[in-house]
C-alpha cells in the first residue's frame, strides 16, 4: 500500500476532516494534527496521529525568526534602496512591519514543517483539508493554511500526489451552523444588569451599534466648539486604548475639564461627554486625488519591482521561491491595508488640527494604526506619551536584554513616541539600554496594578467569600499562556510554548493535585482564551472536582489564593502587590522571561512536580512564606516611585505637564 500523510492544519478542521477522509485511514496513514486540540480530537475519534511539534527543530525555528524579521524590512524596499510606500515622509511599510513579520514568521515556518515531515515519512499521498475557516484580523481570508500550500507547491517537485476533499456540503454545514449561532437567543444584560432582556445575537450586536452610534454624536453635537479655556485635548487610537490606561487614569485626566478623543469605539460605550469619538470624515478631493494616484503609482512600482525580484536570493527560502506564496498577500497589503493607512494619516491629521489636540496617547507599541498615528503626530509637532499597560517582557543580563520577543528591538522594530513612561525602575534600566534616552521617560509605577497593600486576614478571606471558596482551602492560582482559536500555534514566537507543550504542562500540574486533600486549583484565562479545552478531557477522564476556571475577579484571585504559579506572565508581578507567594516555572532550555525570575525574587521552579514542596513550606513554614513576601515587597519598593501618589496621579500630572509644553 502507498504510503500516505493526512494533514490537518487546525481544530477547527478537523470536523470536515472526519466527514471527508475518516473511510479512508488505514494502517498506512499517518495522521499528523497542527494543534494540541486538533491531536486530542483525532484520537478521541479513534484516528492514530502524531502532533507536528514531533517534526519540528527549535534551531531551524530560531533562524526562520531571524529570517522573517529581514523579509518584513525589505519587501517594500525595491533593488535600489528605494521605499516604494513612503507618503508624505512616512513609510508606510515600516509600520505594517509588525503584521508582515507574523505573516511571513508563519509561511517560513510552515515550508520547515513539511520539509521535515515529506523528509521522515516521504509520503505517495498527502490528503488535506480545505481552509474553511473565517478569517480574522492577522491574515486575509484563505491565508490560515500555509502548510496547505506548501504541500501542494512542494508536490511538483517530490512526486506525490495532493488529495483535497471537495466537501462543499460540508464547509456549507459548517456556516450554516455559524449563522445558527448568531440567531440564538442570549440574555443581555446593561446597566450592570440592571435591566436583562432576550434577544438573538446578531440583533444585540445592531442594538449596541446603534446605541453607540446615536450616543457618540449626541455628544459630538453637545461639544461642538465647545473648547474651554486652559483645557487639554487628547488624541488616542480607540476603546482598547481607553481601557489599558485603565479608568482611574482617564477620570483623573479627565478633571478640569479635560477632553479625550479617539477613532474606534469598537462598540463601546461611553456616556461622559468628555470622551468624544471622532466619526469617520469624507477626504477632501484634492487629498482624495493625491491618494489615488500615488496609490496607482505604487501598485505600477510594486508589479515592476516584484518581476525584476522574482528570483532574487533575498526571496527564496530552502529553494523555494517565497514570491509563489507571498505574490497575494502582498496585493492585499497594497490594495486594502496601505489604502486604510493613508485614510488614518489623513484623517489623524484633520482631528489633530480642527480639535487642537495637545498630545497623544499610545497605550501599546504594536499595530499598524498606532505607529502611523505616532508619526502623524510628530509631523504636527506634539508630543506622544506611550504608556504600557504591564511590564514589557525581558531581562538584564550584564549588558546585554534577554526578551521573548523581537518586537522590543528598536533596530528591527521602530516606534515613535516621544516619551514613554516607566512602569518600574528595573524596566526603565532596559528602556535607556535599548537606546532610549533616560530624559523622555517617566517613572510612575504599573497601570492597573496601583500600590502595594499589605493582605490582611480581612481581605484575604473577604476575597474568598466573593469568589466562592471556603476559608481553609489552599488556592492555588496557575496561568501557563493564553491559547486563541484559529491562530492556535500559527504566529507564536519560538520562545512561547506550543499548544502541545501547553497541554501537557497543564495535565502534569493537574496531576499534582489529583490526591491532594483541600486543595483547590485555579486556572485563570483570558476572554476569549481557549486553554480550557486543552484542560477539559484530563479533568473528565479524572473526576476531578477541585479544578476552577476564572476569565474575571482577578483582582480577588490574587488576594484569595495562597501561591501564584505562571511562566512568562505579569500575574505574577501584579501577585507581588498582594503579598501573594509567586512561583515562575521556568526551564533551563527556555527560561522566563521574567525580570522576578532572573532577579531570584519569585521562587524558581524547573519541573512541575517540584511544586508540591514548595506549596508544603508555604504552608507549614510560616518564616519561610514571610521571608519570600520580605523579598517581594523589597523588590517592588526598590523599583516604584517613592511618592505617595497612586500611578493614575502620576501618569495624569505627566500628561499634564507634557501637553502644556505645546
Amino acid at each position: 500500500m502507498p504510503k500516505t500523510i493526512a494533514f490537518v492544519d487546525n481544530f477547527d478542521d478537523v470536523e470536515i476532516f472526519l466527514k471527508t477522509f475518516k473511510f479512508c485511514i488505514d494502517r498506512d496513514t499517518t495522521c499528523i494534527a497542527g494543534d494540541a486540540l486538533a491531536l486530542a480530537a483525532l484520537r478521541n475519534n479513534g484516528i492514530k496521529c502524531r502532533a507536528l511539534d514531533d517534526y519540528r527543530n527549535q534551531k531551524e525555528y530560531e533562524e526562520a525568526e531571524l529570517s522573517a524579521v529581514e523579509l518584513a524590512g525589505k519587501w517594500f524596499i525595491d533593488s535600489e534602496g528605494n521605499d516604494l510606500t513612503e507618503f508624505e515622509g512616512i513609510s508606510l511599510g515600516k509600520c505594517l512591519k509588525r503584521e508582515t513579520f507574523d505573516y511571513f514568521n508563519y509561511l517560513l515556518k510552515a515550508i520547515l514543517d513539511v520539509s521535515n515531515i515529506l523528509k521522515y515519512e516521504n509520503p505517495e499521498k498527502v490528503l488535506l483539508v480545505s481552509d474553511y475557516t473565517v478569517s480574522n484580523n492577522l491574515f486575509l481570508e484563505g491565508h490560515f493554511s500555509q502548510h496547505n500550500k506548501v504541500f501542494q507547491f512542494m508536490g511538483k517537485d517530490k512526486k506525490y500526489d495532493v488529495y483535497i476533499d471537495k466537501a462543499k456540503i460540508h464547509a456549507l454545514f459548517l456556516k450554516l451552523k455559524n449563522i445558527s449561532r448568531h440567531l440564538r437567543f442570549e440574555r443581555q444584560d446593561i446597566l450592570a444588569g440592571k435591566i436583562t432582556y432576550y434577544c438573538p445575537v446578531i440583533m444585540n450586536r445592531f442594538i449596541k451599534k446603534l446605541t453607540v452610534t446615536t450616543v457618540d454624536r449626541i455628544k459630538l453635537l453637545l461639544t461642538k466648539n465647545v473648547n474651554k479655556l486652559g483645557s487639554i485635548r487628547v488624541l488616542t487610537l480607540s476603546a482598547t486604548d481607553l481601557m489599558h490606561f485603565g479608568s482611574a487614569l482617564v477620570k483623573s485626566y479627565l478633571r478640569k475639564g479635560n477632553q479625550l478623543y479617539y477613532f474606534d469605539s469598537e462598540n463601546n460605550c461611553y456616556f461622559d461627554s468628555r470622551l468624544i469619538c471622532v466619526p469617520k470624515k469624507n477626504i477632501s478631493l484634492p487629498k482624495n486625488n493625491k491618494k489615488l494616484e500615488y496609490l496607482s503609482d505604487l501598485k505600477f512600482k510594486f508589479e515592476r519591482s516584484k518581476k525584476m525580484e522574482r528570483n532574487d536570493p533575498r526571496w527564496v527560502f530552502k529553494d523555494l521561491p517565497l514570491i509563489n506564496f507571498i505574490d497575494e498577500y502582498l496585493n492585499y497589503i497594497i490594495e486594502r491595508k496601505i489604502p486604510e493607512l493613508i485614510n488614518l494619516l489623513l484623517h489623524s491629521d484633520y482631528v489633530i488640527n480642527k480639535n487642537n489636540i495637545n498630545i497623544v496617547l499610545i497605550s501599546e507599541r504594536w499595530g499598524a494604526n498606532r505607529v502611523a498615528l505616532t508619526q502623524i503626530a510628530k509631523q504636527n509637532g506634539i508630543p506622544v506619551l506611550h504608556i504600557p499597560h504591564s511590564v514589557e517582557a525581558g531581562f538584564k543580563d550584564g549588558d546585554k536584554i534577554h526578551s521573548p520577543h523581537l518586537f522590543f528591538d528598536l533596530a528591527h522594530f521602530p516606534f515613535y513616541p516621544t516619551h514613554e513612561v516607566s512602569s518600574l525602575k528595573y524596566h526603565q534600566q532596559m528602556q535607556v539600554m535599548r537606546g532610549i534616552s533616560k530624559e523622555k521617560l517617566f517613572l510612575t509605577g504599573l497601570s492597573r496594578f496601583g500600590n502595594q497593600e499589605r493582605k490582611s486576614r480581612k481581605m484575604y478571606y473577604d476575597a474568598r467569600k466573593r469568589l466562592g471558596f471556603s476559608e481553609d482551602e489552599e488556592i492555588v492560582l496557575i496561568f501557563l499562556g493564553a491559547e486563541f482559536r484559529i491562530i492556535y500555534d500559527k504566529i507564536k514566537s519560538r520562545h512561547h510554548n506550543s499548544t502541545f507543550k501547553t497541554k501537557c504542562l497543564y495535565e502534569e500540574f493537574l496531576k499534582l493535585f489529583l490526591n491532594r486533600k483541600k486543595s483547590k486549583i485555579v486556572l485563570k484565562l483570558k476572554m476569549s482564551d481557549i486553554s480550557d479545552l486543552l484542560v477539559d478531557d484530563f479533568i473528565k477522564r479524572n473526576n476531578m472536582d477541585n479544578v476552577v476556571i476564572f476569565r474575571n475577579n482577578l483582582n480577588d484571585l490574587l488576594i484569595a489564593s495562597d501561591a501564584v504559579v505562571v511562566i512568562h506572565s505579569n500575574i505574577g508581578i501584579e501577585a507581588m502587590f498582594y503579598e501573594t507567594p509567586v512561583i515562575v516555572y521556568s526551564e533551563p532550555s527556555n527560561p522566563s522571561f521574567l525580570p522576578i525570575s532572573a532577579e531570584g525574587v519569585a521562587i524558581n521552579i524547573s519541573k512541575p512536580d517540584e511544586l508540591l514542596p514548595i506549596l508544603n513550606k508555604l504552608c507549614s513554614d510560616k518564616t519561610f512564606r514571610q521571608e519570600r513576601i520580605r523579598i517581594q515587597r523589597n523588590f517592588l519598593n526598590r523599583n516604584l516611585p517613592t511618592d505617595n501618589l497612586t500611578f493614575y496621579n502620576r501618569v495624569a500630572d505627566v500628561i499634564f505637564q507634557l501637553a502644556k509644553k505645546n
